[in-house]
């Protein structure tokens, strides 16, 4: 990915997602996915 294609990106309006009870923060999901995809 480009300089210029990540600097377009834009930030969500909000970082958290609630699933019932549970907060989903975006930054944590992330980093799980980054993990997952890194022991793959």
């Amino acid at each position: 990915m480009s300089v210029d294609v990540a600097g377009f990106i834009p930030s969500p309006s909000s970082g958290v997602w609630n699933l019932g009870p549970l907060p989903v923060r975006a930054y944590a999901l992330c980093i799980l996915i980054g993990i997952v995809v890194g022991v793959m």
